[in-house]
């Protein structure tokens, strides 16, 4: 039988304490049967907690960390940990993750490689569930966006934004969060992913919290993920690289993971407020690097 080589990388901004509580975590689903390697990128986090997990990992073999000169995103500070999982451990998969997350099931990764080597797939996500919603996090969309609703999707924001903005400048966007959270308590209402998550599928766009890449991807892409972005629309980037190169992207609810999201971002910028102009800045500026990259490799395959 296959000893595989994995390798898990997390992605760590500020708060020490809950990347070395995930770590704890990952080390109890080590397994005889693959290798398991933790790589921890700190993307210049400002508490100065990369330089605590250097120091505490210094005598562990499990565990490399990477202290980032600055702070690259989520897309191009992943690849920091990819070129370290492909270049020192030659890793058959490649965890991105959050720091965020909770594996439950001991035998997740087990289970993992049995789907792998059922299904072949390149790219793969597990049911995720969102703690603070409670709600199931992947697939984000059964296929990636076009060059139309791309466009949609600006202008759709760039609004929002200007209403977000407007009422923060008239003091009025907390007053309105405390009714709309009362409402959602009362209704039972929250954000709305998309609704197929217990059901095996092909080809969907999985969620960027938890996803797995294989070596198949790696010889396609060695760059790992597409560097354009630095926060936001990641997932969808990705899902449009497979479909480029016909790669297999595979969702199975059957085994799952937790996460506590909007910790990291809300710690950059301290309020939600300004948490939620930060997002949608970001996803204006990242579906505009979407629509550039996917105009250019358009014209390169009809040309």
């Amino acid at each position: 039988m296959k000893k595989y080589s994995l390798c898990v990388v997390v992605l760590h901004y500020n708060n020490a304490k809950m990347t070395i509580n995930y770590v704890k975590n990952l080390k109890k689903l080590v397994a005889d049967h693959y290798e398991m390697h933790i790589i921890l990128v700190d993307n210049k986090s400002p508490d100065g907690s990369g330089d605590v997990l250097k120091e505490h990992y210094k005598c562990d073999d499990l565990v490399d960390v990477v202290l980032l000169d600055t702070n690259l995103g989520f897309a191009k500070g992943n690849n920091a940990g990819i070129r370290i999982a492909n270049d020192k451990y030659n890793a058959d998969f490649i965890v991105l993750s959050n720091d965020d997350i909770k594996i439950s099931d001991r035998d997740f990764f087990e289970k993992m490689i049995d789907i792998y080597e059922r299904t072949g797939f390149d790219i793969f996500g597990p049911d995720i569930y969102g703690v603070r919603n409670k709600v199931h996090q992947s697939p984000l969309a059964d296929r990636h966006l076009t060059i139309k609703e791309i466009d949609e999707k600006i202008a759709h924001y760039r609004q929002t934004l200007k209403t977000i903005k407007l009422t923060g400048k008239l003091k009025l966007y907390y007053p309105i969060c405390y009714v709309k959270d009362a409402l959602t308590s009362v209704l039972g209402r929250g954000k709305k992913y998309y609704k197929n998550f217990s059901e095996y599928q092909e080809g969907v766009v999985v969620c960027g919290a938890f996803f797995v890449l294989t070596k198949k991807y790696m010889e396609a892409y060695p760059d790992g993920m597409y560097p354009g972005t630095f926060m936001y629309e990641e997932e969808y980037i990705l899902n449009y690289r497979a479909h480029l190169k016909n790669l297999k992207t595979v969702y199975d609810p059957s085994i799952s993971v937790r996460h506590y999201e909007g910790v990291a971002s809300l710690s950059v910028k301290g309020d939600r407020l300004n948490k939620l102009i930060f997002e949608e800045e970001n996803i204006i500026k990242s579906c505009k690097v979407m629509k550039r990259y996917m105009l250019k490799t358009q014209s390169k395959t009809h040309g």
